[in-house]
């Protein structure tokens, strides 16, 4: 993984919230994207997202390390 200034790794956009994932498999996609220094997109339609995945989504330290 080569991540620096103007280059990062960009695996696709976050499916936390979705719906499609455990809330499980939802920490361990967004903690590898952050470990993985890629763009935090996020895929899902934060209004009807429920509190645990916003929770994730909102984990101060995983963006500091992303």
């Amino acid at each position: 993984m080569n991540a620096g200034p103007g280059n990062w790794n960009d695996p696709d956009m976050l499916e936390v919230g979705v719906g499609a994932l455990t809330f499980q498999e939802e920490m361990t996609q967004f903690s590898l994207w952050a470990f993985a220094k890629a763009p935090l997109i996020i895929g899902a339609d934060i209004r009807s997202a429920d509190q645990h995945s916003l929770d994730i989504l909102k984990n101060d330290e995983l963006i500091a390390i992303n």
